[in-house]
């Protein structure tokens, strides 16, 4: 589309929308607009991953800083590890070339999944039976409505982007900028 000008600027972005129930029949996951963002459907600011490879090698691929387990549901996710004071994470203690692999985070809207990398199972396990006192399974459980809400949400730090997208957000302090991980991990925030 770029390449016939129909878009401008070589940019596309992905809102994500969480649903109260899911469906066979399909279920409104988000958004994508392309030839860059539209804040309307923000919020919050927005904030990038930086991608990884080059030109078309790209693709939708990241590389994560450290990953985490918020404990009792982890809240709703990245603005509750800001915002909620008695939320529990624990980080993983795995070194960054052991959380990515060789084939780093890969991106998707047209999935639901989310694969994580062989080498951090054992850790990933571990932190799980910490956090939940039962072993992690790809089994199907059956679980009450409370305690499936008490698994731990995954909170995954991205590499963050070098900047000049144009509408980044920046901030003196990481721990103002909602779904960043500076309230957690100052040092390196997002």
């Amino acid at each position: 589309m770029c390449t016939s000008q129909i878009i401008h600027p070589a940019q596309f972005s992905l809102c994500f929308v969480r649903q109260p129930v899911a469906s066979f029949s399909g279920t409104h996951a988000g958004v994508v607009s392309f030839g860059g963002a539209n804040p309307r459907l923000h919020a919050s600011p927005m904030v990038f991953a930086m991608a990884t490879g080059h030109g078309s090698t790209t693709r939708f691929k990241v590389r994560a800083r450290k990953m985490y387990l918020g404990e009792n549901g982890g809240g709703s996710g990245a603005e509750s590890m800001m915002y909620d004071v008695t939320l529990t994470v624990n980080k993983l203690d795995l070194e960054e070339e052991t959380l990515n692999g060789k084939e780093e985070f890969n991106f998707d809207s047209g999935t639901t999944d989310t694969y994580f990398t062989n080498g951090l199972s054992d850790e990933f396990r571990r932190v799980w039976r910490e956090v939940t006192k039962r072993e992690y399974t790809n089994d199907e459980l059956e679980l009450s409505d409370a305690e499936l809400r008490k698994l731990p949400t995954v909170f995954l730090q991205m590499i963050p982007h070098k900047g000049g997208v144009g509408n980044e957000f920046v901030a003196d302090d990481p721990r103002a900028a909602p779904g960043l991980a500076g309230k957690v991990y100052v040092g390196l925030p997002n």
